[in-house]
């Protein structure tokens, strides 16, 4: 079969970080481009004793950012942990939002390749924190933890499976950077990483129901990069079912200038794991398998100075948020 007999199917993850003063959970800075590990407190490095309190601008501004996308607000909400270990996520889970988010059932409209008028649906738009960066040493030394970023708002705009080309998910996400650009919520600056995509691609057979099996490549923060990217993914996925290959769900870091996959070939989530990466089921009974042995490693090792210091030492309870007359909330 030809390319042409095919269609492909995209959807959507746009992360954006809110313009608050102050980070979603705490009271630090949210600037971009301070020295390393400047910008960070107990509650950023998740030391034991802290307590997250909300930062009430966090809600105002992801509201604002649902009322323009046409989304229904929804009168009770709350907070969720997603689990996934990775070494710039100091607390091993983000504080996200899962089955009760904060804005659900929106739309927006772009433009087709023809020019014509074509609605996508928006599923969801929740808050979360955002996680830490590595900084990897050129010569392959080894990798350094700045957690500046940790704990800068975000919210999260998951489409539904409406996009049909690159060029249309390239049209949906620069409506998306002008509308959050408007209402004044985000300043979008792509190449700071306000304004970063999970792009979800699949392809299937003109005039099929069903979904095929997609990829996810991750943090993408250029439109030329996401364009040139579904274009490779989408070529590759016909190429391998052509060729009587199955694809298999997992996340694909990607090149930024190529749109090829990177030289390490890094699968972020593999075929087999039985849930996705960043889900971490509670273990009932003993710890199993080799993520659980893992996590249980890493936090006897890597933690056990913390934790001895701490079951020694008193220490105050952080809290920098104000609780005075009933609010439980930051106005920052």
């Amino acid at each position: 079969m030809a390319r042409e007999d095919y269609e492909i199917v995209i959807g959507l993850e746009v992360h954006c970080e809110l313009s608050t003063k102050t980070k979603i959970f705490c009271s630090c800075p949210t600037e971009f481009g301070g020295e390393p590990n400047t910008h960070c407190c107990p509650i950023c490095m998740a030391m034991p004793g802290t307590l997250p309190v909300l930062n009430e601008k966090v809600v105002e501004y992801a509201v604002k950012a649902g009322l323009a996308t046409n989304c229904e607000i929804a009168r009770n909400s709350k907070n969720d942990r997603k689990n996934y270990f990775y070494p710039d996520l100091p607390k091993a889970y983000q504080i996200s939002q899962f089955d009760m988010p904060l804005c659900y059932g929106g739309n927006i409209d772009i433009e087709d390749a023809n020019g014509e008028k074509k609605t996508i649906r928006i599923t969801r738009i929740h808050i979360e924190e955002d996680a830490g960066k590595l900084n990897h040493d050129e010569y392959g030394r080894g990798s350094f933890v700045d957690l500046n970023r940790a704990g800068v708002p975000l919210i999260e705009v998951v489409s539904e499976p409406d996009l049909r080309s690159a060029e249309e998910a390239e049209n949906y996400l620069r409506k998306i950077k002008s509308i959050f650009e408007y209402i004044e919520v985000s300043d979008c600056k792509m190449q700071e990483g306000s304004l970063r995509a999970d792009v979800n691609v699949s392809v299937r057979k003109k005039g099929s129901e069903k979904f095929g099996t997609r990829t996810e490549m991750k943090n993408m923060n250029s439109f030329r990069s996401i364009v040139r990217a579904i274009k490779y993914e989408a070529d590759r996925q016909i190429e391998e079912i052509e060729n009587g290959n199955k694809i298999t769900h997992e996340g694909i870091c990607k090149g930024s200038l190529s749109g090829r996959p990177c030289d390490s070939g890094r699968h972020l989530c593999g075929p087999g794991d039985g849930h996705p990466g960043d889900q971490l089921p509670n273990p009932s009974g003993k710890a199993k398998g080799p993520g659980m042995r893992c996590l249980l490693f890493f936090l006897f090792f890597g933690h056990r100075k913390i934790f001895i210091k701490k079951m020694f030492t008193r220490r105050p309870v952080y809290n920098y948020g104000s609780r005075r007359r009933g609010k439980h909330c930051r106005k920052s």
